[in-house]
């Protein structure tokens, strides 16, 4: 599922939040959202079900726990859409949930940060979220006011949930460590795939909990490190990020027309010798290159570019490619 959702001025929380969880939860008709949905510039593309389903409608004060069941290792994933604090959407990511005493455990590192993944919203005035799901994933996007995603530090980015390949053998559902990460664009696109000491990471992807060499690994020390086909890149240097190790120019196809290609997310932490597999369906393009709100065509599909970096969603900075179907 991708939507374009835009909501009016003078929304209220309630109503946003009961029209994400709609959107999430698989509703495929904009006419069933709330009053507050501007409907002619609201649209659902669902040729891929949004595969979330509400497992406590009253995880907080305008907050809801939803699940996703995981192809492998633990049997689900869990986040708290919450938009209760003003001007951000939340969308928490926990180990699991207790419905009935409406609490989670392992809250991954970053996700509830008003100042690092609370994707913008304007009550007041109105604007738009970019939500892309399916059983593997869900990434939120906004527009507000002319400006891109997370408003803090030139991160601008969207926030995800993303499920991972279980790459390693002991990684089963016996082990029962979650396959799935959270992560906003700005960490993943920085992140240093060479080597990063444990206890200091400042970027990267962030497990709710994950196992390691002498013990279970949680909050900030429970964090995978991006890389692709590229390479892993220098240590600790601006030319060791993520995003600087794909390229800033497109490439020849089999007939020779340039074409941005298009490169799977590899979680690694070298510390520990691990490699974590590969974030489903998401997938990095070209560096640096074209807009927020892009399309590139790949694999039959269209898909949609989220940036990080900048607020007009334009200049340097990683580009994440969502699917849009």
């Amino acid at each position: 599922m991708f939507t374009t959702y835009t909501y009016q001025a003078g929304s209220t929380k309630a109503n946003v939040l009961a029209d994400i969880v709609l959107l999430l939860t698989g509703t495929t008709d904009k006419a069933l959202l709330s009053g507050d949905c501007v409907q002619g510039s609201t649209e659902i593309l669902s040729t891929v079900a949004a595969g979330w389903s509400v497992y406590d409608s009253i995880a907080g004060t305008n907050a809801q726990a939803l699940r996703a069941a995981n192809l492998a290792a633990a049997p689900y994933k869990y986040i708290v859409v919450d938009t209760d604090t003003a001007n951000v959407v939340f969308m928490k990511v926990y180990r699991s949930w207790d419905s009935g005493a409406h609490t989670g455990t392992n809250l991954a590192w970053k996700s509830d940060s008003a100042t690092q993944a609370g994707t913008r919203s304007d009550l007041t005035n109105g604007g738009i979220l970019y939500i892309g799901a399916s059983a593997r994933y869900a990434v939120i996007f906004s527009l507000v006011s002319g400006q891109w995603g997370v408003n803090n530090a030139g991160t601008y980015c969207p926030v995800m949930c993303v499920e991972r390949t279980c790459a390693a053998t002991w990684d089963t559902v016996g082990a029962n460590y979650p396959p799935y990460v959270f992560g906003a664009l700005n960490a993943m696109a920085s992140c240093y795939t060479g080597w990063v000491v444990d206890g200091n990471a400042s970027n990267g992807m962030y497990a709710p909990i994950m196992k390691g060499l002498s013990g279970d690994l949680t909050t900030e020390n429970a964090f995978l490190t991006c890389t692709a086909e590229f390479g892993a890149g220098a240590v600790n240097t601006s030319t060791g990020a993520f995003k600087a190790q794909l390229p800033t120019e497109r490439g020849f196809d089999g007939s020779l027309t340039l074409k941005h290609f298009m490169h799977e997310i590899t979680l690694v932490r070298k510390q520990h010798a691990w490699k974590a597999g590969k974030l489903y369906s998401l997938r990095m393009t070209t560096t640096d290159y074209g807009s927020a709100g892009d399309t590139i065509s790949f694999g039959g599909g269209v898909y949609f570019i989220m940036s990080e970096g900048q607020s007009a969603g334009t200049g340097a900075g990683g580009r994440l490619a969502i699917p849009k179907f």
